[in-house]
């Protein structure tokens, strides 16, 4: 005992005797064992050895409690409850300012929901233009193909839509310029009413402030003079004598391990900054974190080291491997060196967000965190790249990866029975949809897998999430923030904006920290904010949430704007659009060489989703997505043949989903079945269709069977002469 003992005091410097002095009457924090999903945590019977380490790290525990209280000033009662009341006035004041500037946004928006009809209402004639132009190429077509009725009543219907809505947005154009106009009548009115809530929420910020910076706390908050203790105090309360001492016990490896770590300032507050080991596992994430700097040179700094301590925080509690959509079937963990080194490679190989270099060691907890396995996530980046490359190339959009939820994920469970084993789970909700928790869940591993920082955000009865983004976080598939919702372990999802708006500022948000630090040693229960009435803050909490606001300095949460119009639609340079025939006689015709549709581009008849887009592509040139909207648009192609005769025609395809296929008829023949083929997303070859063609100019018609719910990303069609 006395060699466990002395390395101790020599970690905390201070005297043997004081150690032991403490240690007779130890005074450990009480067990609670915690449990996630399948996840149990355990207690294992100490030896004798870990009984003697239990001891001295209850012992160094409360030895630092003591040395900190003794630096630290003393509060009142009436002054503490004084502070509080101060809050909960302040909390008023922000409440009265939210609701205000919630009426102040719905009447601008109107503006914008006004513009946005006028440009429908300009563009409306020409959709019915294109639509009537279209139901008579369909007309035209042979009766003898199958789909022509179908094909032909779908886009009546679609005309008739197209005419009605022409008939109605005058009317609905003329309704939001009124709407608009007594908005704007009211927008000054409601401008005062902001800017005195603003006012007076900014009056009781200054009220609060001076009563916390008169209770004298600023120059241990501003000073890094005790963070070794606290560092240090923090990490053994977390991680608890007993669990420490359980993991200590296991080898004399694992035992200098946590002896290291307590000696090591620097990445005690790098963990402790970002929110600590999950469960308080200091000695297991200290395990991982070794393990990491082991096996890659890489580690040791820059982002790639702040990745190797997110890595080991986030997996120090083993983490069950999704399978499926019930957590009762999850029995395989995940391996963090290899969450890990899968990262680090993806990072250097450029596969993730540019922003993935500049994330601090907490927000890259939230990337790491997934519970997908590494396999899913390079699969999710290599199908984004191939069947939906736009989702990830248009820098315009706040909602870049997340996005693919909208466009991709159906909002059904009608299909969820058809997932297939032999699928990873993500790429079941690929190809067959889903409703809340499935779309929220792909929302967030799309985010993660190019590494940007996403969390859970339930909202009562939904499931949303929050993402990071360089202007701030923003929610999605919810409401916007203050909507009742809640992000662990912060409770009420204002306090989590509060806290991601001071940490832009790293210098000063450890006046934050060093104060939820603080009461933690003066037994305090944890709160983040004030806006969960069950939960009041006691002083050093209140400092740490009044320093929080004050960095934040009344910054308004991230929200997305509704009527953001996204940039233009790529179109296809003549070169792209090129017909190629070679030596041998073989025909290549890119996708987006399209005659039908015209104008490089068709919009599907509802939303605002295109039928019919272009892209790079990643094998090179332009592609064609042609979107899960597209219900009846047709494709076609006018080009040259060298000779007539029958040819093999084949297409690179990517597709989400299996059983499905094209009509595909040639110069009005009967309509051929085209097998689309499947490879989650990614691009694979079509088994050849035989089609006759003529010597000359010829013309190729795709079209979608009525079954079809899915999109597909075109690269070509080859046509191949049959010797």
């Amino acid at each position: 005992m006395k060699h466990h003992s002395s390395i101790l005091a020599a970690l905390c410097g201070f005297a043997l005797l004081s150690v032991f002095a403490v240690a007779a009457s130890p005074e450990a924090p009480q067990i609670k064992l915690r449990k996630d999903g399948n996840m149990k945590e355990t207690l294992v019977d100490l030896t004798p050895e870990g009984i003697k380490l239990e001891a001295e790290y209850t012992a160094m525990l409360n030895s630092l409690r003591e040395e900190i209280q003794r630096e630290i000033p003393t509060v009142d009662d009436a002054k503490q409850a004084a502070l509080i009341e101060l809050l909960k006035a302040e909390l008023g004041s922000q409440k009265e300012l939210a609701a205000v500037d919630k009426s102040l946004r719905i009447s601008r928006q109107s503006e914008d929901k006004y513009n946005a009809l006028v440009e429908q209402l300009r563009s409306a004639p020409s959709r019915v233009t294109a639509a009537e132009r279209k139901l008579q190429e369909l007309v035209a077509l042979p009766d003898s193909d199958p789909a022509k009725a179908k094909l032909v009543a779908d886009q009546q219907k679609q005309l008739e839509s197209a005419k009605k809505q022409l008939e109605k947005l005058p009317s609905d154009v003329e309704k939001a310029k009124k709407t608009f106009e007594n908005a704007a009548a009211v927008q000054a009115e409601l401008m005062k009413k902001v800017e005195a809530a603003e006012q007076a929420g900014m009056s009781a910020k200054v009220e609060t402030r001076k009563a916390l910076d008169s209770l004298g706390f600023g120059g241990i908050l501003a000073s890094d003079r005790l963070d070794t203790k606290l560092a240090q105090f923090v990490v053994l309360s977390e991680g608890h004598p007993r669990f420490l001492a359980q993991f200590a016990q296991e080898s004399p490896t694992n035992k200098k391990l946590l002896d290291q770590l307590l000696s090591d300032t620097p990445l005690m507050l790098q963990m402790l900054v970002a929110d600590g080991a999950k469960w308080g596992k200091y000695g297991e994430a200290v395990k991982i974190y070794q393990s990491i700097l082991q096996a890659s040179p890489k580690a040791k700094e820059g982002v790639l080291q702040r990745l190797a301590v997110a890595t080991s925080l986030e997996h120090a509690v083993p983490m069950f491997m999704r399978n499926g959509d019930s957590p009762k079937n999850y029995t395989e963990t995940i391996d963090p060196l290899k969450r890990y080194l899968s990262f680090e490679k993806a990072f250097l190989a450029g596969e993730l967000d540019p922003a993935f270099k500049d994330l601090t060691t907490w927000e890259l907890t939230a990337v790491v965190d997934g519970e997908d396995p590494d396999e899913a996530h390079a699969w999710c980046r290599e199908m984004m790249r191939s069947y939906r490359p736009d989702l990830i190339q248009r820098d315009y959009n706040d909602l870049r990866y997340s996005q693919s939820v909208d466009s991709e994920i159906q909002y059904t469970s009608s299909f969820v029975k058809e997932d297939r084993p032999e699928l990873m789970f993500m790429q079941n909700v690929l190809a067959n949809g889903g409703i809340c928790g499935r779309r929220a869940f792909f929302g967030r591993f799309a985010l993660k897998s190019f590494g940007i920082p996403t969390l859970a955000r339930p909202e009562p009865g939904h499931a949303t999430l929050v993402q990071w983004t360089p202007d701030g976080w923003l929610t999605y598939l919810g409401g916007d923030f203050g909507n009742r919702a809640r992000v662990p372990p912060y409770g009420a999802d204002m306090h989590f904006v509060a806290t991601t708006q001071a940490r832009e500022n790293e210098t000063e948000f450890m006046k934050v920290k060093r104060a939820q630090w603080i009461g933690d040693v003066m037994g305090e229960p944890k709160v983040y904010g004030m806006r969960d009435p069950k939960v009041v803050p006691e002083i050093w909490h209140a400092a740490a949430i009044i320093e929080q606001d004050r960095i934040a300095d009344g910054k308004r949460p991230n929200r997305i704007n509704p009527y953001k119009v996204p940039s233009p639609v790529t179109e296809a340079p003549a070169a792209e659009r090129a017909v190629s025939v070679g030596t041998s006689g073989v025909i290549t015709i890119p996708a987006v060489a399209t005659k039908i549709p015209a104008d490089n581009v068709a919009r599907a008849a509802w939303g605002q989703h295109n039928a019919v887009s272009f892209a790079e592509s990643k094998l090179g040139g332009m592609q064609l997505i042609y979107s899960r909207y597209g219900g009846s648009q047709l494709l076609e192609y006018n080009f040259e043949a060298p000779k007539a005769g029958k040819y093999d025609l084949t297409s690179r395809m990517a597709s989400s989903r299996w059983d499905m296929s094209l009509l595909v008829s040639a110069n009005g023949a009967e309509p051929v079945e085209m097998e689309i083929p499947f490879k989650a997303g990614l691009w694979e070859t079509s088994a050849p269709v035989i089609v006759d063609l003529k010597a000359g100019s010829n013309t190729l018609t795709f079209a979608r069977p009525e079954d079809m719910r899915k999109g597909i990303a075109i690269r070509d069609f080859t046509l191949t002469p049959v010797n």
